[in-house]
């Protein structure tokens, strides 16, 4: 037997068998999706499909499900939200007050947006801004669903189990995340005193009572972890999105979203049906095991190949010769940020060496006659110069595969250990996942370089 109080009455529910319990717990949940969904409709004016309801408790262990079935296709898909773009909460979202106290406290969350420079800052001090409000926010029923920062997002991490990560890139920029997280706060609450009378006691005065370390570290991880940019004109742009973002990932989950300039509004579609109850998810994005677990605090299991890879940074160095005109021409066959080193290239035992990379490691090597011939013909490339590419390619598998602690067989025999850390079995799959990728990039670098031997 039990009992327990029903928030929407504060009526008792007592002596409730374990089946009532159940019951009237579920008939509370589904109380709070309609809830929610019916605000989101009402204030912020989207459109959100009947099947669509919140599932679960709080914070991560929440997602949804199909109330009733869905029938879809890929030809017919379905609608399950429609976001317009001024319901969403950005950097620039605009500050609405309904009194002259309002007023206050929005002038002085200004005063120190108007000095930061990041968008990142400014939408994590935004997303505390609006938490502060309570109620009085147009936001409120989204930010108060919002989870505490994820138990294994980075940000937690001591040093000891940050060196579980050893060989990873992630090791070193979940290293300068922390200490730019920091530092970010220093510059925020430089900012804020230098706001103005506004801020004569910056952490005490009532100006900016929203505004502490704890707090931002939180605020900071939701934006890592649940921003998503959308391409509105020529501008990206950071955006958190109600309803949106209830939804869980799975890498195979049938739907797509994305932002429509036509109707300025980010759109969900489901394109296979589902039965009732039936979880629905969306793709977060095609992302490695490392930068999942960077941004949003998990890493998928092994079976989940689609995460199965290895960021490989591999651009042209600053002062490469004729580094300008390189980059110009491997712009033309699509390849630019990855050339120009903004971006990591992404090996993966389905995709071991990708026509970019490949394309790179010859561009670094050849001259520009060379280069330029393949304007022409891609297939035009001097035997000796692709080899050195290859080579090179091999050397730094090499070097990155020794970098890691141990070897796969003693990871996979740790992971079998029922008893392990959890943040420990997240660096393993991360480790054994990454280490996977870059011995099949190196094997078929190898492949490649005894190919092209042979035929010179």
């Amino acid at each position: 037997m039990a009992s327990l109080v029903d928030p929407r009455t504060n009526a008792s529910i007592a002596n409730a068998s374990s089946f009532e319990l159940h019951s009237a717990v579920k008939a509370i949940a589904h109380a709070s999706s309609d809830a929610y969904t019916e605000w989101a409709r009402r204030t912020l004016n989207l459109a959100v499909h009947d099947s669509y309801r919140l599932s679960g408790g709080g914070g991560d262990d929440r997602g949804v499900v199909a109330a009733r079935a869905i029938d879809a296709s890929p030809s017919q898909p379905v609608e399950l939200v429609v976001v317009p773009f001024d319901a969403m909460l950005h950097a620039t979202a605009a500050l609405v007050c309904n009194s002259q106290a309002e007023a206050a406290a929005a002038q002085a969350f200004a005063a120190i947006a108007d000095k930061l420079t990041r968008e990142d800052d400014v939408l994590a001090c935004r997303l505390l801004f609006e938490r502060h409000l309570g109620d009085r926010s147009r936001w409120y029923e989204h930010v108060r669903r919002l989870p505490d920062m994820p138990d294994h997002c980075v940000l937690r991490w001591n040093d000891a189990e940050l060196a579980e990560l050893s060989g990873s890139d992630v090791r070193l920029m979940a290293t300068r995340w922390r200490e730019q997280v920091a530092s970010d706060f220093e510059e925020i609450v430089a900012a804020a005193a230098a706001a103005g009378p506004l801020a004569r006691r910056v952490g005490s005065s009532e100006a900016f009572p929203w505004l502490d370390a704890d707090a931002y570290r939180w605020a900071v991880s939701m934006v890592f972890s649940r921003a998503i940019p959308v391409r509105r004109g020529a501008d990206s742009i950071k955006v958190l999105v109600p309803v949106v973002d209830m939804f869980n990932h799975d890498p195979a989950a049938p739907t797509t979203h994305a932002f429509d300039a036509a109707r300025d509004a980010l759109i969900v579609r489901r394109e296979a049906p589902a039965a009732a109850g039936a979880a629905l998810a969306i793709v977060y994005e095609h992302a490695t095991a490392s930068r999942l677990l960077l941004l949003c605090g998990f890493v998928p299991p092994l079976a989940q190949t689609q995460h199965a890879g290895r960021d490989v940074f591999a651009g042209l160095a600053p002062d490469a010769p004729h580094r300008a005109e390189k980059l110009a021409i491997l712009a033309g066959f699509g390849v630019k940020a990855q050339a120009a080193g903004e971006a990591p290239f992404v090996v993966s035992e389905a995709d071991p060496l990708p026509d970019a990379l490949a394309l790179t490691l010859y561009a670094q090597r050849c001259d520009l006659d060379a280069l330029g011939r393949l304007v022409a013909d891609r297939a035009d490339r001097d035997a000796a110069t692709a080899r050195a590419g290859l080579a090179d390619l091999v050397a730094a598998c090499d070097v990155m595969l020794r970098g890691y602690p141990s070897g796969e067989a003693e990871d996979l025999a740790a992971l079998a250990d029922g008893g392990l850390a959890p943040r420990r079995r997240l660096a393993l799959l991360v480790r054994v996942s990454e280490r996977r990728a870059l011995a099949a990039c190196r094997r078929e670098a190898a492949a490649r370089r005894a190919a092209v031997a042979d035929v010179d």
